[in-house]
């Protein structure tokens, strides 16, 4: 379980979170959602132990970060960026990449690692990509590639910050089938998410931030009721339940 105790967070000595404290849920899709600019991804960078609090604990199953170190840290833990550059090379290579934390010196794969990023790939339905360069390949097969390249990873939990951006809805769609059976198979996802009704509907639970405070944490059908979207985004809210699509919300 990561826990954030008191976390302040930012850049430069200029907090962008300031004092959150959170757990999130072993084994369920954590979704972080908020205004633009309100901090979402500084949070997720923290908890991914990838940027040091300015004060407060950041703790994995109530062992501090600093204890478990960055190794091993990298070997239970994977985070996936917002932006990224494509790099010149193929989807296999990529997904290989995941298994640095693992390597000793020099970095040299085993057939081990080879194995478990041909069953990452396969895992993702992109085994025929394995050869392709990467620049070649379409959004939303590059993001399966990455997201493979964290399974390669074999870390318990995921971090994704706007996993579905640039993505058309068909994709975004796929893209969160595809987290909710990664949870099913056990992992613990942390996705922020700007697209609300995708966070409604794929969330086990979610946490409103604004301003770099937490304003919420609990459970999405529970974060509707409350009227607290309304006034944290400004939007008029409402859902349409249908017997063949599941539970739909909108927003105006």
């Amino acid at each position: 379980m990561i826990e954030l105790r008191e976390a302040t967070g930012g850049y430069r000595a200029k907090a962008v979170v300031n004092q959150v404290s959170l757990r999130f849920v072993p084994g369920a899709i954590n979704v972080v959602v908020g205004p633009n600019g309100c901090g979402k991804s500084t949070l997720l960078r923290m908890a991914a132990g990838l940027l040091p609090p300015m004060s407060g604990e950041l703790l994995l199953d109530d062992q501090p970060f600093s204890a478990i170190g960055r190794k091993g840290l990298a070997r239970r833990m994977a985070y996936l960026p917002q932006s990224r550059n494509i790099p010149d090379i193929t989807a296999k290579k990529l997904v290989l990449h995941g298994r640095f934390p693992h390597l000793g010196y020099p970095r040299r794969y085993r057939e081990e690692d080879m194995a478990i990023a041909e069953g990452a790939l396969s895992r993702m339905g992109i085994a025929h990509l394995a050869e392709k360069p990467m620049d070649t390949l379409s959004g939303g097969e590059r993001q399966k590639v990455y997201i493979a390249m964290m399974l390669a990873q074999d870390g318990d939990v995921l971090f994704l910050d706007e996993p579905t951006t640039y993505l058309d809805i068909g994709h975004q769609i796929e893209m969160m089938d595809i987290l909710s059976s990664l949870q099913d198979a056990g992992k613990t996802l942390v996705v922020v998410l700007h697209d609300l009704n995708l966070a409604l509907r794929y969330a086990s639970r979610i946490f409103v931030m604004q301003a770099g405070r937490l304003l919420y944490e609990g459970d999405p059908e529970a974060l509707f009721a409350s009227g607290l979207i309304e006034s944290v985004f400004g939007v008029k809210t409402g859902r349409v339940d249908t017997q063949t699509a599941g539970i739909h919300f909108y927003f105006s």
